[in-house]
């Protein structure tokens, strides 16, 4: 049983250290999240609403119908 576990963890110790190495390649990849985030700390000043949720909120939303104007 010993000899199992052994070879086990000898076996294992790789594909964990292959795990992580891709885990921390795949965070530095940019992706949509990482540049909305971008834009919101460099906009944030100029932001006055801001809309959360799914992709319908994202593509089926017009920011033109928020603005009022004053008659």
């Amino acid at each position: 049983m010993k000899k199992f576990v052994l070879r086990l963890v000898f076996f294992l110790i790789p594909l964990l250290m292959l795990c992580l190495t891709l885990e921390i390649l795949l965070r530095s990849f940019p992706n949509d999240y990482s540049f909305k985030n971008e834009y919101l700390e460099k906009n944030s000043n100029k932001i006055e609403t801001l809309i959360l949720g799914s992709s319908h909120s994202y593509r089926g939303v017009n920011p033109v119908f928020f603005f009022v104007k004053n008659i």
